[in-house]
Protein backbone atom coordinates (compact mmCIF):
# COMPACT_ATOMS: atom_id res chain seq x y z
CA UNK A 1 0.00 0.00 0.00
CA UNK A 2 1.54 3.59 -1.19
CA UNK A 3 1.78 6.47 1.15
CA UNK A 4 -0.53 8.85 0.73
CA UNK A 5 1.00 12.94 0.75
CA UNK A 6 -2.12 13.66 2.58
CA UNK A 7 -1.13 11.80 6.10
CA UNK A 8 2.51 13.31 5.66
CA UNK A 9 4.23 16.10 7.41
CA UNK A 10 7.60 17.81 6.83
CA UNK A 11 10.43 16.85 9.12
CA UNK A 12 10.40 20.68 10.31
CA UNK A 13 9.54 24.10 9.38
CA UNK A 14 11.39 27.14 8.71
CA UNK A 15 10.13 28.84 11.42
CA UNK A 16 12.05 26.71 13.85
CA UNK A 17 14.99 28.49 13.25
CA UNK A 18 16.34 31.84 13.51
CA UNK A 19 17.49 33.51 10.73
CA UNK A 20 20.45 35.33 12.69
CA UNK A 21 21.78 31.97 12.95
CA UNK A 22 22.68 31.53 8.80
CA UNK A 23 23.47 34.89 8.60
CA UNK A 24 27.04 35.79 7.33
CA UNK A 25 28.59 39.13 6.92
CA UNK A 26 29.64 39.75 3.55
CA UNK A 27 32.01 43.23 2.95
CA UNK A 28 32.19 43.96 0.11
CA UNK A 29 35.42 43.32 -2.03
CA UNK A 30 36.64 45.67 -4.86
CA UNK A 31 40.09 44.89 -7.10
CA UNK A 32 41.51 47.47 -5.21
CA UNK A 33 41.08 45.98 -1.41
CA UNK A 34 43.30 42.90 -0.33
CA UNK A 35 41.46 39.93 1.38
CA UNK A 36 42.74 40.20 4.78
CA UNK A 37 42.57 36.09 6.10
CA UNK A 38 43.12 37.77 9.95
CA UNK A 39 39.69 39.20 9.73
CA UNK A 40 38.08 36.95 6.87
CA UNK A 41 37.86 33.80 8.41
CA UNK A 42 36.14 34.46 11.55
CA UNK A 43 33.25 36.89 8.79
CA UNK A 44 32.87 33.61 7.09
CA UNK A 45 30.50 32.25 10.19
CA UNK A 46 27.28 32.55 10.87
CA UNK A 47 26.07 35.12 13.46
CA UNK A 48 25.33 32.92 16.01
CA UNK A 49 29.13 32.41 16.47
CA UNK A 50 29.72 35.94 16.38
CA UNK A 51 27.44 36.81 19.25
CA UNK A 52 28.01 34.16 21.25
CA UNK A 53 31.52 34.43 20.83
CA UNK A 54 33.51 34.62 24.78
CA UNK A 55 36.39 35.60 27.17
CA UNK A 56 36.40 38.61 25.07
CA UNK A 57 39.03 41.03 25.05
CA UNK A 58 39.01 45.23 25.55
CA UNK A 59 38.56 45.08 21.30
CA UNK A 60 35.39 43.05 21.55
CA UNK A 61 37.10 40.16 19.99
CA UNK A 62 36.30 36.58 21.37
CA UNK A 63 38.26 33.08 21.71
CA UNK A 64 37.64 31.68 19.05
CA UNK A 65 37.72 35.34 16.80
CA UNK A 66 41.39 35.07 18.64
CA UNK A 67 41.86 31.50 17.39
CA UNK A 68 40.90 32.04 13.88
CA UNK A 69 42.95 35.20 13.47
CA UNK A 70 45.78 32.53 14.34
CA UNK A 71 45.32 31.06 10.91
CA UNK A 72 44.58 34.04 8.88
CA UNK A 73 47.76 35.77 10.21
CA UNK A 74 49.33 32.35 8.81
CA UNK A 75 47.98 32.50 5.42
CA UNK A 76 48.53 36.42 5.04
CA UNK A 77 52.15 36.28 5.83
CA UNK A 78 53.87 33.11 4.65
CA UNK A 79 51.10 31.62 1.65
CA UNK A 80 49.39 35.12 0.20
CA UNK A 81 53.12 36.16 -0.56
CA UNK A 82 54.02 33.29 -2.21
CA UNK A 83 51.09 32.91 -4.68
CA UNK A 84 50.92 36.60 -5.56
CA UNK A 85 54.98 36.08 -6.11
CA UNK A 86 54.84 33.12 -7.85
CA UNK A 87 56.30 33.55 -11.10
CA UNK A 88 59.44 34.39 -8.91
CA UNK A 89 60.00 30.52 -8.85
CA UNK A 90 61.09 30.79 -13.05
CA UNK A 91 63.13 33.54 -12.59
CA UNK A 92 66.49 32.39 -12.26
CA UNK A 93 67.63 35.80 -10.34
CA UNK A 94 65.02 35.27 -7.59
CA UNK A 95 63.69 31.38 -7.21
CA UNK A 96 65.10 30.10 -3.89
CA UNK A 97 68.11 27.76 -4.50
CA UNK A 98 65.84 24.84 -4.17
CA UNK A 99 64.40 25.50 -7.33
CA UNK A 100 67.43 25.85 -9.33
CA UNK A 101 67.85 22.34 -10.15
CA UNK A 102 64.00 22.40 -11.36
CA UNK A 103 64.60 25.46 -13.36
CA UNK A 104 68.27 23.80 -15.29
CA UNK A 105 66.16 20.46 -16.12
CA UNK A 106 63.46 22.58 -18.18
CA UNK A 107 66.66 24.77 -19.69
CA UNK A 108 67.75 22.00 -21.06
CA UNK A 109 70.42 21.17 -18.37
CA UNK A 110 73.34 23.37 -19.17
CA UNK A 111 76.59 22.31 -17.40
CA UNK A 112 77.15 24.60 -14.33
CA UNK A 113 81.10 25.08 -14.96
CA UNK A 114 81.21 27.31 -12.52
CA UNK A 115 80.83 25.79 -9.31
CA UNK A 116 79.33 28.85 -8.05
CA UNK A 117 75.51 29.21 -7.67
CA UNK A 118 75.37 33.36 -8.20
CA UNK A 119 77.29 32.49 -11.54
CA UNK A 120 75.06 29.54 -12.62
CA UNK A 121 71.99 31.69 -12.35
CA UNK A 122 73.13 34.37 -14.45
CA UNK A 123 74.10 31.97 -17.17
CA UNK A 124 70.19 30.59 -16.87
CA UNK A 125 68.92 34.05 -17.14
CA UNK A 126 71.00 34.13 -20.94
CA UNK A 127 70.66 30.63 -21.80
CA UNK A 128 67.76 30.94 -24.44
CA UNK A 129 70.74 33.49 -26.33
CA UNK A 130 73.29 30.51 -25.78
CA UNK A 131 71.21 28.15 -27.67
CA UNK A 132 71.10 30.42 -30.66
CA UNK A 133 74.32 30.06 -31.54
CA UNK A 134 74.92 26.70 -29.62
CA UNK A 135 77.27 24.40 -31.56
CA UNK A 136 79.22 26.77 -33.33
CA UNK A 137 82.47 28.40 -32.91
CA UNK A 138 80.66 31.37 -31.11
CA UNK A 139 79.48 29.16 -28.82
CA UNK A 140 82.53 27.31 -27.85
CA UNK A 141 84.48 30.61 -27.68
CA UNK A 142 81.58 31.53 -25.13
CA UNK A 143 82.57 28.90 -22.87
CA UNK A 144 85.82 28.53 -22.74
CA UNK A 145 85.93 32.47 -21.96
CA UNK A 146 83.63 32.15 -18.96
CA UNK A 147 86.32 29.72 -17.83
CA UNK A 148 89.07 31.92 -18.41
CA UNK A 149 90.87 30.17 -21.85
CA UNK A 150 90.78 31.21 -25.38
CA UNK A 151 90.86 28.95 -27.82
CA UNK A 152 92.28 27.45 -31.56
CA UNK A 153 89.65 25.70 -33.03
CA UNK A 154 90.57 23.82 -36.59
CA UNK A 155 88.58 21.89 -38.20
CA UNK A 156 89.51 18.33 -40.04
CA UNK A 157 88.79 18.01 -43.47
CA UNK A 158 86.46 15.45 -43.78
CA UNK A 159 87.21 12.42 -46.13
CA UNK A 160 86.64 12.20 -49.34
CA UNK A 161 84.17 8.90 -50.70
CA UNK A 162 86.09 7.20 -53.03
CA UNK A 163 83.80 4.58 -54.25
CA UNK A 164 80.38 6.04 -55.02
CA UNK A 165 78.92 2.48 -56.96
CA UNK A 166 78.25 1.57 -53.12
CA UNK A 167 76.40 4.35 -52.11
CA UNK A 168 72.59 4.11 -51.94
CA UNK A 169 71.08 5.17 -55.24
CA UNK A 170 74.74 4.73 -57.35
CA UNK A 171 72.66 2.13 -59.71
CA UNK A 172 72.68 3.00 -63.24
CA UNK A 173 68.83 3.42 -62.93
CA UNK A 174 68.44 6.36 -60.33
CA UNK A 175 66.27 5.70 -57.42
CA UNK A 176 66.99 1.49 -56.68
CA UNK A 177 68.82 0.00 -53.98
CA UNK A 178 72.08 -0.72 -54.13
CA UNK A 179 72.92 -4.90 -54.86
CA UNK A 180 73.82 -5.34 -51.54
CA UNK A 181 72.11 -6.80 -48.23
CA UNK A 182 73.97 -4.22 -46.09
CA UNK A 183 72.29 -0.57 -46.92
CA UNK A 184 76.01 1.25 -47.28
CA UNK A 185 76.98 0.54 -43.78
CA UNK A 186 80.74 0.89 -45.16
CA UNK A 187 80.43 4.08 -46.72
CA UNK A 188 78.12 6.39 -44.25
CA UNK A 189 79.90 9.94 -44.42
CA UNK A 190 81.65 10.05 -41.24
CA UNK A 191 81.25 12.67 -38.55
CA UNK A 192 83.55 16.08 -38.43
CA UNK A 193 86.84 16.01 -36.18
CA UNK A 194 88.31 18.89 -34.78
CA UNK A 195 90.83 19.92 -32.42
CA UNK A 196 90.84 23.04 -29.85
CA UNK A 197 94.02 24.43 -28.74
CA UNK A 198 93.19 26.34 -25.35
CA UNK A 199 95.44 29.32 -24.04
CA UNK A 200 94.74 31.05 -20.71
CA UNK A 201 93.61 34.57 -21.26
CA UNK A 202 96.35 36.20 -18.26
CA UNK A 203 99.04 34.15 -20.41
CA UNK A 204 99.73 32.43 -17.14
CA UNK A 205 100.45 28.81 -17.25
CA UNK A 206 99.86 26.99 -14.00
CA UNK A 207 98.38 23.81 -15.23
CA UNK A 208 95.07 22.34 -15.30
CA UNK A 209 93.78 20.92 -12.24
CA UNK A 210 90.90 17.77 -12.71
CA UNK A 211 88.53 20.05 -11.98
CA UNK A 212 88.82 22.38 -14.32
CA UNK A 213 89.46 19.66 -16.91
CA UNK A 214 85.86 18.07 -15.87
CA UNK A 215 84.42 21.72 -16.55
CA UNK A 216 86.45 22.19 -19.97
CA UNK A 217 84.96 18.56 -21.08
CA UNK A 218 81.55 19.81 -20.01
CA UNK A 219 81.36 22.71 -21.94
CA UNK A 220 82.51 21.09 -25.04
CA UNK A 221 80.17 18.40 -24.60
CA UNK A 222 77.29 20.83 -24.23
CA UNK A 223 78.09 22.43 -27.47
CA UNK A 224 79.40 19.74 -29.41
CA UNK A 225 76.96 19.51 -32.66
CA UNK A 226 76.14 16.00 -33.27
CA UNK A 227 77.80 15.44 -36.64
CA UNK A 228 81.61 16.71 -34.65
CA UNK A 229 83.52 14.31 -32.73
CA UNK A 230 86.70 15.96 -30.65
CA UNK A 231 89.88 14.42 -31.72
CA UNK A 232 92.72 16.48 -29.91
CA UNK A 233 92.46 18.76 -26.82
CA UNK A 234 95.50 20.53 -26.33
CA UNK A 235 96.91 23.62 -23.47
CA UNK A 236 98.78 26.18 -25.21
CA UNK A 237 101.06 28.61 -24.42
CA UNK A 238 101.01 32.21 -26.09
CA UNK A 239 104.11 33.57 -26.24
CA UNK A 240 104.88 37.13 -26.58
CA UNK A 241 108.17 38.84 -27.18
CA UNK A 242 109.68 42.14 -27.96
CA UNK A 243 111.97 43.26 -30.86
CA UNK A 244 113.63 46.56 -31.06
CA UNK A 245 113.70 48.14 -34.40
CA UNK A 246 115.22 51.04 -35.43
CA UNK A 247 115.19 53.06 -39.08
CA UNK A 248 117.63 55.42 -39.59
CA UNK A 249 117.15 58.14 -42.55
CA UNK A 250 119.75 58.39 -44.98
CA UNK A 251 120.81 62.05 -45.96
CA UNK A 252 120.85 61.79 -49.51
CA UNK A 253 118.20 59.55 -51.06
CA UNK A 254 118.54 58.19 -54.97
CA UNK A 255 116.07 58.26 -57.80
CA UNK A 256 116.51 56.09 -60.42
CA UNK A 257 114.17 57.74 -63.58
Amino acid sequence: MGCSRIYTTPDFFGDDFLLDDFYVENPAFSTTVDVVFKEYLFERLPHYFVSQDTYKDGQGEGLLQRYLSIFGDYLDAAVMAEIECYLNIIDASLTSSNYIGILSDGLGNPPDIFNNEEKYRNLLQYIASVYKIKGTLESYELFFSILGFDIILTEVPLPILDDPEKMYDAEPVLGDYDDTNIYDSDECQPCSEYDIAFIPVDGSFTGVSETMLARINESIKFNEPVNAKLRYLTMGIQIEDTLDITIAESATENVTP
